[in-house]
């Protein structure tokens, strides 16, 4: 399999895993599972921020490094959008 297709079910998978954590978020029965499940995204984001620390630290070249931190900001940000969405949506179905 080339590299594109993967990528490209990476970002499908990613696209998914987003909108499932909204869906158990939105669903969980209390606030404390509420709270628990944003802990364990933070957690993950916290993991993936620390891999691509990893490879920036090692890379010498400036364009790998440049893209590590690209990527890096990417899955940040579509972790707090997904965060963002989740509390505007609960903040829209407020009496």
């Amino acid at each position: 399999m080339s590299e594109k297709p993967l990528w490209d079910r990476f970002q499908t998978d990613m696209s998914e895993l987003g909108d499932r954590l909204r869906d158990a978020y939105q669903s969980a029965p209390t606030e404390g599972a509420r709270a628990e499940l944003k802990a364990s995204v933070d957690r993950l984001q916290e993991a993936a921020e620390a891999v691509f620390k990893s490879i920036d630290h090692v890379a010498k070249d400036p364009q790998v490094r440049a893209g590590t931190r690209r990527a890096a900001k990417s899955f940040g940000d579509a972790v707090a959008e997904t965060f963002r969405q989740v509390a505007d949506s609960l903040r829209s179905k407020k009496p």
